[in-house]
């Protein structure tokens, strides 16, 4: 019931969690749960600002917590009923963080400290509620721990509210060391100490002989785990590269599109995360040192992908022989797409577009997203790009933008939304500009996801001034337009702007003879929505979240 009040979401990882632990907790369902929280942040929103709905639920924390909510849930702790202690778990550490993300500091300080679990936490007496007390705290304390090492730039208030999950995971990882054999716990400590960057030179040389990619190109028998530690280790770091240059060389040959490992892989959940991240994570490494920069220069692998994409420019005079690398089913079901998002993470910094520069990926790209038939192309390369610096990954984009396919435009669109919640920089210098074209698109549904996405990044002043600025003209949108316009009546040259053009003279005139009921009844019904246990309505995106899930 309470999960209901405070408009809690069950975690659909729960009965299996409530399995695992009234058993013994294993490995593999902890990374069920990251890998679940994987896919549930990469759809949530940014939004920062609190809503009528945030507010309701400030009210009713006020009032349960001051009638004793959190001392109730501390007594349940101390049931012997497994399923109903971790339900309690759960719910203490969900409301813990809506107290701090909807309650002002004066009321929510007290509650962070939870006395009382902290008293049965401390108590030797009893070594079973002890237990209990030190775990559910263990989930708790470790809140920003977890969040960091998964996410590091996550800044979303809907993914803070998953925390629960990220920190549970960590004490399920923590527990099972007791069930794994002496040499692989051994690994796992300089696995641990590689990806804080701790370990030390006699470690790293234990973490590269447990890779085993010495010992036979048989990938399979590899140990990717310790193959992504240790090349997190090599960041930055010139002396350890040349010591394990054999083995990056090895490591990058099993990419390589022309020896068809990687490139042939069927895309599954296991591999996408494991080949993937170690995939990135060396191009990462490499870009960070002149060697390793000077090692992709030689090594030929943007070369080989610069070539298999050339199968496919229609500009291009080339024979093809066989199945292209990037044909639409290989990019369907093998992990050949994941080679853009590769090439993406060599798109974040100057020294990796000076490489795609070199090899001429990006003229490749310009010519690929003129492709009519290959519309998974023009997602894969616009979607995986970095747009933090200026250069030629701003114009492909502006020019899907305006692409003459109507759904790569739509797509094009959404993708701005992503870009903006993910604050890319410079958003209101570039992409506002491109934005305010995209309303005059004569797609009207290209049009309203622009407005929508307009509206949204107004929260920030620099985009709002930019956006009027530019003056634009939304006479042809009718409603659609309105929520954009009464926006520009917070900054001064707004205000100017809509006088002149009468617009708020004719919307004062609206609200006065139906415009305020037609409001009061349309938050009435979204806060009825909102605040039902039943199904939604509808599947679109409630006004009051200011969100848009057909983004994600």
């Amino acid at each position: 019931m309470l999960f209901v009040i405070f408009k809690i979401d069950v975690p659909k990882w729960y009965p299996e969690f409530v399995t695992a632990r009234s058993r013994s907790v294993s490995a593999s369902f902890a990374g069920k749960i990251s890998d679940d929280l994987m896919q549930e942040h990469s759809s949530e929103s940014t939004n920062e600002r609190m809503n009528l709905v945030d507010h309701y639920l400030a009210m009713l924390l006020i009032v349960f917590l001051e009638a004793g909510l959190i001392q109730a849930l501390v007594e349940l702790l101390s049931n012997n009923d497994k399923q109903m202690v971790t339900t309690a778990t759960i719910l203490i550490g969900e409301i813990m963080e809506m107290c701090n993300r909807l309650l002002p500091k004066s009321h929510s300080t007290n509650i962070q400290s939870l006395p009382t679990l902290f008293k049965i936490a401390s108590d030797f007496e009893d070594e079973s509620k002890r237990h209990t007390a030190t775990l559910a705290f263990s989930c708790i304390d470790n809140l920003q721990k977890t969040k960091e090492r998964l996410f590091p730039h996550a800044i979303d208030e809907q993914f803070n509210r998953k925390w629960v999950a990220r920190t549970i995971g960590s004490a399920i990882e923590a527990q099972r060391a007791n069930s794994v054999r002496i040499g692989r716990q051994q690994t796992q400590v300089r696995s641990r100490s590689a990806s804080t960057g701790a370990v030390d030179d006699a470690n790293l040389r234990s973490l590269a002989s447990d890779t085993q990619i010495m010992s036979g190109k048989e990938y399979m028998l590899w140990n990717w785990d310790a193959t992504l530690d240790l090349v997190k280790s090599l960041n930055s770091n010139s002396r350890r590269f040349e010591e394990n240059s054999k083995l990056i060389r090895r490591l990058l040959s099993f990419y390589k599109p022309e020896n068809h490992l990687f490139s042939d892989l069927k895309k599954t959940k296991s591999s996408a995360t494991k080949f993937v991240r170690v995939g990135c994570e060396i191009m990462r490494s490499l870009v960070s040192i002149p060697e390793g920069i000077r090692f992709l220069n030689e090594n030929k692998w943007i070369e080989q992908i610069a070539e298999s994409l050339s199968q496919l420019n229609p500009m291009s005079t080339a024979s093809i022989q066989g199945d292209p690398i990037f044909s639409k089913e290989r990019m369907e079901k093998t992990l050949t797409a994941d080679y853009f998002t590769m090439l993406g993470i060599l798109s974040q910094s100057d020294e990796g577009l000076k490489l795609l520069e070199k090899f001429k990926i990006f003229d490749l790209f310009y010519h690929l997203t003129e492709l009519r038939s290959r519309d998974d192309l023009v997602k894969a390369i616009i979607s995986n790009l970095d747009y933090n610096i200026d250069g030629h990954s701003r114009v492909i984009l502006s020019k899907v933008l305006t692409s003459g396919f109507k759904q790569i435009r739509i797509f094009a669109t959404k993708l701005m939304r992503k870009l903006l919640r993910n604050k890319t920089n410079e958003f209101h210098f570039w992409a506002v500009p491109l934005l305010v074209t995209q309303l005059y698109d004569p797609v009207i549904e290209v049009c309203q996801h622009a407005v929508s996405i307009l509206e949204e990044s107004c929260s920030d002043e620099r985009n709002l001034d930019a956006i009027v600025r530019l003056r634009p003209i939304m006479d042809h949108l009718g409603e659609y337009g309105n929520p954009l316009m009464l926006r520009f009546l917070s900054t001064p040259i707004g205000f100017q702007l809509l006088k002149e053009i009468s617009y708020i003279g004719k919307e004062m005139g609206k609200w006065f003879e139906k415009g305020s009921e037609l409001y009061v009844t349309k938050l009435e019904l979204s806060l009825s929505e909102a605040l039902s246990d039943g199904p939604k309505k509808s599947d679109k995106t409630d006004k009051l979240e200011k969100s848009d899930n057909d983004d994600d």
